[in-house]
């Protein structure tokens, strides 16, 4: 990954929930409305000439078999778990990450803090 750009992986994942949004919205797994606007410019090409990008998505279900539908389906249950948590009054969410390096593995923790509405 250069510095300053986003890895691949983390653009691939979004293209995927960007691609769901041009479904109906019954038929939506997640709902995303602002992945499009973090695609760069391999994303937008495969938007914009639509049977590029269905080739490119045939192509990459051919090869890494359910990976589309495993992203959907973790973005629904992320999206599904934090709607009910908010919910339920959660005014803390911690995210935990592991790294792995060579020599030692370290823990990072990300909090994310929320203020209700009946706060404001």
């Amino acid at each position: 990954m250069k510095s300053g750009t986003p890895s691949r992986t983390s653009e691939g994942t979004t293209a995927v929930r960007a691609r769901e949004m041009g479904r109906p919205p019954a038929d939506r797994i997640c709902h995303d409305p602002y992945a499009e606007f973090f695609l760069g410019p391999f994303y937008q090409a495969l938007r914009k000439y639509q049977l590029l990008g269905k080739s490119y998505g045939w192509l990459r279900e051919w090869l890494c078999p359910g990976l589309r539908g495993g992203i959907l389906a973790r973005a629904r249950y992320i999206d599904e778990r934090l709607a009910t948590s908010l919910r339920d009054g959660i005014e803390q969410l911690c995210k935990k990450m592991r790294f792995h390096g060579v020599n030692r593995s370290m823990e990072v923790s990300e909090m994310f803090r929320f203020v209700h509405a009946k706060h404001l």
